[in-house]
């Protein structure tokens, strides 16, 4: 499964996938992809992903809720913590 953030704006979006407290910045006119296993397990609610979003002092941020062990950048790396896009 592939998850595709887009930046349309003109400031940065930052996109935070929990638990595994990794944090991206997606640049203006960029965009970040995402790929999680095909079997993540579900929440108490049955979801897969659960997405917030909050109002930051520097702007919008995506919040991730995943039960998935590990995350998945395009070329296969795993999601690490505090990766700039």
């Amino acid at each position: 499964m592939a998850q595709t953030f887009r930046n349309s704006g003109s400031r940065p979006i930052y996109v935070s996938l929990e638990p595994i407290a990794a944090r991206y910045r997606i640049e203006p006119a960029s965009e970040l992809i995402l790929r999680y296993d095909d079997e993540i397990p579900q929440d108490e609610h049955n979801s897969t992903l659960r997405v917030e979003i909050v109002e930051r002092q520097g702007g919008p941020e995506i919040i991730i809720w995943t039960c998935a062990a590990s995350l998945f950048l395009p070329d296969g790396r795993e999601a690490i913590e505090d990766h700039g896009v």
